[in-house]
């Protein structure tokens, strides 16, 4: 699990890629592993831009299935040029709740919902009460 996938392009970004270099070979690794070791590799960023463009776009290109959780408008875009959601498909992803989305896979899309119980929201919440 790579999180804030972002900020490791910018920490590494004097020192020729080296975050995207080890992200590829490790994700190249890890994908060819899936299928017969159950291994996963996930990449997370509340930011579409940090995929939208250089390593991150090649990184979302070669991934089989996206979790799409709620956005802004102002990202909306971008996701669409990425992904091609429909126009129900951006509805839904503007105005999700928390624990909504969208799963896409090679084989289409489909909206989910998260079931979080009460004792798993206190201890990982962003906004405890």
């Amino acid at each position: 699990m790579v999180d804030e996938v972002g900020l490791s392009w910018k920490l590494t970004r004097g020192q020729a890629n080296l975050s995207f270099r080890w992200l590829s070979n490790t994700f190249l690794k890890s994908r060819g592993l899936g299928g017969t070791t159950g291994v996963s590799f996930i990449l997370a960023s509340q930011l579409v831009s940090d995929f939208a463009s250089g390593p991150g776009r090649i990184l979302i290109e070669n991934s089989a299935t996206k979790i799409i959780l709620r956005q802004d408008s102002a990202s909306l875009e971008k996701l669409n040029a990425m992904l091609n959601l429909s126009e129900d498909e951006s509805k839904f992803i503007l105005s999700s709740k928390p624990g909504y989305g969208i799963i896409s896979t090679p084989e289409g899309k489909v909206p989910f919902y998260n079931y979080v119980l009460e004792d798993e929201l206190a201890r990982y919440t962003t906004k405890p009460r």
